[in-house]
């Protein structure tokens, strides 16, 4: 088996956990409408950016009358 070194190593670690989702939350409307707001990873960022975009989302979604 060949060795892929340090920096492959590191990738592998750095990248394993990206587009794994956190959390998601449906949000229905009046008219019966949904959308989907998901949490996921982006590698070392996950914490910070996938939570600001779920966050984003549903914001998002509640002032077009998404609850």
């Amino acid at each position: 088996m060949k060795k892929i070194g340090f920096v492959g190593a590191l990738a592998l670690v750095l990248g394993g956990c990206a587009l794994v989702p956190v959390q998601d939350q449906t949000l229905k409307n009046a008219n019966g409408g949904e959308i989907t707001c998901k949490q996921v990873g982006a590698g070392l960022f996950s914490s910070s950016i996938g939570k600001s975009r779920f966050d984003n989302c549903v914001t998002s979604a509640h002032a077009n009358g998404y609850q």
